[in-house]
């Protein structure tokens, strides 16, 4: 029940990755598995049983390599926009901060003038 609540944990926090992990864990145990009892009568089903794991375990590197990269592509992106929008706001800001100080250097002029 644990395992079973995990999975739901896991679901519900779209961790896809951790899922599709144990997805191929459990196919290969279980295939590694049905091989071994099946070698016992028949050796060469058995042996011939065993590429699915040999799969399974492949395309399981295949995928960490591939989420990994996307990972990174994605951290890069995000990490330029978010410079780029902070670049942005602090330009807002001085140029904010610029009118104030023209509006003020013309608020003390008028002032002197009107004396």
């Amino acid at each position: 029940m644990k395992i079973i609540k995990y999975f739901n944990e896991l679901y519900s926090q779209k961790n896809q990755l951790n899922l599709l992990n144990w997805a191929y864990w459990v196919i290969i145990s279980v295939s590694i598995v049905l091989a071994a009892i099946l070698a016992i009568f028949n050796q060469s089903l058995g042996a011939a049983l065993l590429i699915i794991p040999i799969l399974c375990l492949a395309s399981i590197c295949l995928n960490m390599f591939v989420w990994r990269i996307i990972e990174s592509i994605a951290k890069k992106k995000t990490k330029s926009k978010i410079y780029k929008s902070i670049v942005k706001i602090d330009k807002m800001i001085s140029k904010h901060d610029r009118s104030k100080s023209t509006k003020k250097s013309q608020a003390k002029r008028y002032s002197k003038s009107s004396r």
